[in-house]
């Protein structure tokens, strides 16, 4: 891959040594490309990138599948296949085959001890979000598999692997709705109502959501409504090249508070020229609505227009292993220290929802000023304890195991201006005390 020029020999060094199972996957993948470069000079650089596990054991399962492995042995017509599968070159759906669960580990995806699946129902998008790789350009057409190709690949995760949860991948997932309402219908045509519990983790666009359709989403197993809000600040939104859904987002929360689904809200910090300040009137927006705070830190996806913007700004990190949203991979207009502190503030914010939800009075300010816990220890009035503190004097403890007392380290400025700002804000809970 690197010989070819997609990826720079550092890079290259590094998927070899961090992720060995992916580097693997990668050869075959550019055996494939280059193959293709070959037969049809200037296609199959298009599709490189696959967005989950689920699409590499496709290809690999298609590998398997394929007729000619057991022909000629030409390796030039096994590549050809291969590279088709890579671009995601139409095929009837019967003919696809269902992608290889049995060479997933399926002791890491669970859900409550049982198997769960991701599904990925489309490719490409009809956005154009910023911070995104797969939105809506030349080279990746945004195009939906059919209902009955996705309903097969959920019937052999639960019935040939017990997966009883299904995380559908796409954003997109509901844009159209008649296709989204046809497989529903399916789901508990096949599995009946609410036998699946069913997610779209990534969050939906608030804008494609109806009484209707939620309505299906319930009977067909979803008990929680994620939402992709990206922000609530006009700026920034123009930034993200999203669109302003507040009034599509606060909608989907009454019908979701309707039907007696939780609901998630997601929402982006630590972009470029994205300030903590804008980050903190996104969080105190999700503290006045019944939805828990999703905040997720900014990772310069390659591909994406913000991962351009950070390679001009000279943000990137010197290694690849370093993007990945864990390690904070940019500083910029928010600090990485602000974004340490954002993180530990959307935290606090589901705290104080959670004693809401619990029909508990919220703690008045009280200093702590003694450094260990005196046993034994009730994990709910040690928080209720910390949450006071923070609210004396804006300090953010941990308890060690022994129960000692310590503080966090953050960026004191932002959170007094946090403090500050939340005596204005009717903070409401997540609406889980009694299942509503």
């Amino acid at each position: 891959v690197a010989v070819v020029g997609l990826v720079s020999p550092a890079e290259f060094r590094a998927i070899h040594t961090i992720r060995t199972m992916e580097f693997h996957w990668a050869l075959i993948a550019a055996f494939g490309v280059l193959a293709l470069f070959w037969l049809w000079t200037g296609v199959g650089y298009h599709w490189l990138f696959f967005a989950s596990v689920t699409n590499m054991a496709w290809l690999f399962n298609a590998i398997a599948r394929s007729p000619v492995l057991g022909l000629s042995g030409d390796s030039l017509v096994v590549a050809a296949t291969v590279t088709r599968a890579l671009a995601n070159t139409p095929t009837p759906a019967p003919t696809r085959p269902p992608p290889a669960w049995g060479l997933i580990n399926n002791a890491y995806y669970t859900r409550g001890r049982r198997p769960a699946a991701v599904v990925v129902t489309s490719r490409g998008c009809p956005l154009r979000c910023s911070y995104c790789a797969l939105g809506n350009r030349d080279l990746y057409p945004y195009r939906r598999r059919s209902v009955a190709s996705v309903m097969a690949e959920i019937t052999e995760a639960v019935h040939g692997y017990g997966a009883r949860f299904i995380d559908f991948e796409d954003e997109n997932l509901s844009f159209n709705k008649a296709w989204f309402l046809s497989l529903l219908k399916d789901i508990v045509a096949r599995f009946g109502k609410n036998r699946l519990e069913l997610r779209a983790m990534n969050g939906l666009f608030p804008p494609t959501l109806d009484e209707e359709l939620i309505a299906a989403m319930k009977d067909a197993g979803f008990k929680t409504l994620n939402l992709s809000l990206a922000s609530a600040c006009p700026v920034q939104l123009d930034r993200f090249r999203r669109p302003d859904v507040r009034s599509a987002f606060d909608n989907a929360l009454a019908i979701a508070e309707k039907f007696s689904l939780d609901a998630v809200g997601y929402i982006i910090s630590g972009a470029p020229n994205q300030t903590a300040d804008q980050s903190i009137d996104d969080l105190l927006y999700l503290a006045g609505r019944r939805v828990l705070a999703g905040l997720s830190v900014f990772y310069p996806a390659p591909g994406s227009d913000d991962y351009e913007t950070c390679r001009h700004l000279g943000l990137l990190p010197k290694e690849i292993s370093l993007f990945r949203a864990s390690a904070l991979p940019i500083s910029h207009t928010t600090s990485r220290l602000e974004s340490v502190t954002l993180m530990r503030l959307a935290r606090i914010v589901n705290f104080i929802k959670a004693v809401i939800d619990q029909g508990r009075t919220l703690p008045s300010p009280t200093g702590i000023f003694e450094d260990m816990l005196s046993p034994p220890f009730d994990r709910r009035k040690t928080g209720e304890d910390l949450l006071a503190g923070f609210f004396f004097d804006g300090s953010i403890r941990g308890v060690t195991p022994d129960g000692g007392i310590y503080r966090h380290i953050i960026d004191v400025p932002l959170i007094r201006r946090f403090l500050a700002r939340l005596k204005d804000i009717s903070i409401k809970g997540t609406g889980r005390r009694s299942g509503v």
